[in-house]
């Protein structure tokens, strides 16, 4: 199940979402517009006993914006979270 935890669904808990639904795990979803690499790090290893993969939305956005290394510290930045 994806999540939303920014905007509307910033209140949002994977780990309420994942016993809701008998341990299913989550891909969280953090926005970029709110959230550093380093902060998106922080959230997921936070909650990597409930995930099962995190997203970052926009990416159109973050390449418009910032470019392709800033793209690429956002990837590292899930990827290292979940390791």
């Amino acid at each position: 199940m994806y999540l939303q935890c920014y905007a509307g669904g910033a209140n949002n808990s994977p780990s309420i979402w994942s016993s809701t639904f008998s341990g299913l795990r989550v891909g969280a979803g953090l926005w970029a517009d709110k959230e550093t690499p380093s902060q998106v790090k922080s959230k997921l290893t936070n909650w990597k006993n409930s995930l099962d993969g995190g997203w970052i939305w926009l990416f159109d956005e973050i390449m418009r914006d910032e470019g392709e290394d800033v793209v690429k510290d956002y990837g590292d930045a899930v990827n290292d979270a979940l390791k």
